[in-house]
């Protein structure tokens, strides 16, 4: 518990100061641009778990190939905030709009896992299970990651930032609230052979607590970020929450998956008391291209 809480509290700090940086000192005059720098960082380590759960899962991706696939990806999407630093500027005339961006760099990263895998050919290893373990771990790591980048360059800045932080701070405070319900409550197994310690009581209590989190969250930690911010009903927010809440229990499992099928019990030690960072991770990987349909249909931002 103790070192649990101690590397919460340095993620969580070093979060914090990046986000004062990215809202009051944007880098080369740009918003967003302090977050890519460490989320490319953060996906580039967690990418590096995945192939190397994949490979003791009797899997051969190129754990390299699958690390450039996902930053590659990450770099794309994050294109326009890139040349805006530049001084260029996104091309209002360009057909690709940021959104696609995504598709593009997932369509080059297949490309390359491919490209690799020509070189790499080896006819005592199955070449169909490494070309389609590093497409699902570029998938994972890198497609799903990639919405925390997109949430961010989501409408005006301050509004990008809301939704980046309506995101992370629902999907985390219902992990929480999910882990101390269910070890002081928890009796029901949620999904006995996948993860053991979840439990039934302890999704209430993540429901419960991701429904609060993203009330509390419009109704007093929006003011913080924008200036004349838009306050969704109760319903919406109660909806937000709880669906975030389910698609993060979801992605938990998902990497639950990887882990069984591993047989290892984190993805890797980054983070002594939380696992590695693709177990800090699994949740927000879902939860983000969910929430950024909630925002991009305008139900959280009018």
């Amino acid at each position: 518990m103790a070192s649990r809480l101690a590397s919460a509290s340095v993620v969580i700090s070093l979060l914090l100061g990046i986000i004062w940086l990215d809202l009051n000192v944007p880098l080369a005059g740009v918003p967003g641009l302090w977050l890519v720098p460490l989320l490319l960082l953060i996906l580039l380590l967690a990418s590096l778990e995945s192939t190397r759960m994949l490979q003791q899962a009797g899997q051969a991706p190129s754990r390299w190939a699958v690390a450039v696939g996902v930053v590659g990806l990450n770099v794309a999407v994050a294109m326009p905030m890139l040349m805006d630093a530049f001084g260029s500027g996104y091309p209002d005339n360009c057909l690709i709009g940021r959104g696609g961006l995504a598709a593009v760099g997932m369509g080059l990263a297949l490309l390359w896992i491919c490209l690799v895998e020509l070189f790499r050919y080896d006819a005592t290893r199955s070449v169909l299970g490494s070309i389609s373990s590093g497409i699902f771990s570029v998938a994972h790591v890198g497609l799903l990651g990639s919405f925390l980048i997109l949430l961010r360059d989501l409408g005006p800045p301050d509004e990008g930032m809301a939704a980046l932080l309506s995101m992370i701070i629902v999907t985390k405070v219902s992990d929480s609230g999910a882990y101390f319900v269910g070890r002081s409550l928890g009796k029901h197994k949620l999904a006995p052979q996948l993860s053991p310690g979840k439990t039934i009581e302890g999704l209430i209590g993540g429901l419960l607590t991701g429904g609060l989190a993203a009330v509390l969250f419009f109704d007093v930690i929006i003011d913080w970020i924008v200036d004349d911010p838009f306050r969704p009903g109760i319903v919406i927010c109660l909806a937000y929450g709880i669906v975030l809440t389910l698609v993060g229990v979801a992605g938990d499992l998902s990497v639950s998956l990887l882990k069984r099928e591993a047989k290892v019990k984190d993805s890797s030690s980054w983070l002594p008391g939380l696992g590695g960072l693709l177990d800090m991770l699994d949740s927000l990987l879902f939860a983000g291209i969910i929430a950024y349909l909630f925002w991009a249909a305008r139900l959280m931002s009018g």
